[in-house]
């Protein structure tokens, strides 16, 4: 299912323990964090969502991650906490996402800042078929 084409739209909220602002979204998460590991928390609410044939509108996501450094380097650590709402084929493809499985690709230039320091919304992430 690595290949699976997918698509999240809808409100996307992240706080890290960066001490202003989350230098991810300056520098493409290349930036060495402020406390020398990055903490981040990732909060989805799916407006509209697909993966393959199933549909995941309406669902929520949480991500909790922690890496030993810039968070494009890897060695992630992850934690998802997943919408109790979600069916069986629902939390594995959302298990398969949030877990880094399947490959993404995010449109930075449409996120914006949100009124609170360490927090972004955007507006889709999404993995099209080649």
């Amino acid at each position: 299912m690595a290949d699976t084409p997918w698509s999240l739209s809808g409100a996307y909220f992240e706080s890290c323990n960066c001490d202003y602002l989350c230098l991810c979204q300056e520098t493409k998460a290349q930036g060495v964090p402020d406390k020398g590991e990055c903490i981040v928390a990732m909060v989805f609410q799916i407006e509209n969502g697909r993966f393959g044939e199933v549909t995941l509108d309406g669902l929520g996501l949480v991500l909790v991650a922690r890496t030993p450094g810039p968070m494009a380097h890897g060695d992630w650590t992850v934690g998802l906490v997943i919408d109790e709402r979600a069916n069986a084929e629902q939390r594995a493809a959302l298990a398969q996402i949030g877990g880094g499985e399947v490959a993404a690709r995010q449109d930075a230039s449409r996120c914006s800042p949100a009124t609170s320091p360490g927090l972004s919304t955007c507006p889709s992430v999404s993995r099209a078929t080649a």
